[in-house]
């Protein structure tokens, strides 16, 4: 096989296998890989007994989690969550976000989950649904001005057997829609220099690739 023909074959391969990856609704509660335009989520867990959210600030994060939208619907925990191990029971996910306006108005929100959630704009309490609960939905609303805002939705499982997070939103004279498709809403991830550097990882193993490629091409010629 000629030296570019082995290229090609080689590019294509890594495209195929790209594809195979991990869609959202295959991990309900996130993918690892990085998502632009979406909430990053903290992973931690929590002690056996837990039945309110933590102190996040005073646990370790075991891993994070990138997400578009959050619609965990009532689903069975007995074989745990994909991304989350096998974990499914006692643990505790801290969402954020930049939340970007587009007409200020008064925003409604509703939180369904099981168990204890809460919904924070800028550091202010809009729903709290805490406690060890089915899934049950609470409300609020906030009057939002045009312009970037913080986003924060606080997560956490304790006992198995059932578990749901789902965020919607109404925009002023709108309609209710999954979190943040109801209108005047956009989302942004907060980004570290970390997430960016399995490019570096790939470009650099892409090169080696190539190269090995057009060297053994070489030797054969």
């Amino acid at each position: 096989m000629a030296r570019g023909a082995r290229i090609v074959v080689f590019f294509a391969a890594l495209a195929v296998l790209a594809g195979c990856g991990p869609r959202p609704g295959d991990r309900p509660f996130g993918l690892h890989e990085f998502v632009k335009h979406g909430l990053r989520g903290q992973f931690y867990t929590l002690k056996k007994g837990t039945d309110r959210l933590p102190d996040f600030g005073a646990l370790n994060t075991k891993a994070t989690v990138f997400t578009a939208v959050l619609n965990v619907v009532p689903q069975s925990s007995a074989d745990g969550f994909p991304g989350l191990t096998d974990r499914n029971e006692w643990f505790a996910l801290d969402y954020r976000g930049a939340l970007g306006v587009e007409k200020a108005g008064l925003y409604s929100f509703r939180l369904v989950s099981q168990d204890g959630s809460r919904l924070l704009i800028d550091g202010r309490t809009v729903v709290d649904d805490d406690g060890v609960h089915p899934p049950v939905g609470a409300a609020g609303s906030v009057a939002l001005t045009a312009g970037p805002h913080q986003v924060e939705v606080q997560y956490f499982k304790g006992p198995h057997w059932r578990a749901a997070l789902q965020l919607y939103c109404t925009a002023p004279g709108g309609h209710e829609a999954l979190f943040p498709e109801c209108g005047g809403l956009a989302l942004e991830t907060p980004t570290k220099f970390s997430d960016h550097l399995w490019w570096v990882w790939l470009l650099g193993l892409l090169a080696a690739a190539a190269g090995w490629w057009v060297l053994r091409g070489r030797k054969s010629a």
